[in-house]
């Protein structure tokens, strides 16, 4: 009698009701994965109570950090209450040498990072102008 219990115990271990009593049977239970979306929508409401606005046709958005990277946002999503900036959207670190165009965006602070920079770019410009070779000129009358 005791091996008919564990064998019907084990039986009802497998099997999952999702439901309540009449409700058909499951082998496995559905688990649904959560997702970033739920966060997202949540974050959405609190920036709505914010009051938050957004501002459109910014193309790029760079924050510079203390080691000489740069966090890149390219197309991001800006929005504003006052005092306060949210920016969303994917992102890449990259070094500073990578995007060129930022050095007009620097100020007085960075001025040892635009140093580097320009050490590194013509050290550079040496190191390639020594493996050009010497022009030949091939028009010689015989």
């Amino acid at each position: 009698m005791d091996a008919e219990i564990a064998r019907l115990h084990k039986l009802a271990e497998e099997r999952v009701r999702t439901g309540g009593k009449g409700t058909q049977r499951r082998k496995q239970q559905v688990t649904h994965k959560s997702t970033t979306s739920v966060d997202d929508k949540k974050l959405h409401v609190k920036l709505a109570n914010l009051g938050v606005k957004p501002i459109g046709a910014v193309e790029e958005a760079n924050f510079f950090k203390a080691d000489g990277n740069i966090i890149h946002f390219k197309n991001p999503s800006i929005q504003t209450a006052s005092k306060t900036f949210v920016i969303s959207g994917k992102n890449e670190t990259k070094p500073m040498a990578s995007i060129p165009h930022v050095i007009a965006q620097l100020g007085a602070e960075n001025l040892n990072q635009i140093k580097k920079m320009a050490d590194a770019f013509s050290a550079a410009k040496n190191a390639n102008t020594d493996d050009i070779p010497d022009l030949v000129s091939f028009d010689s009358k015989q």
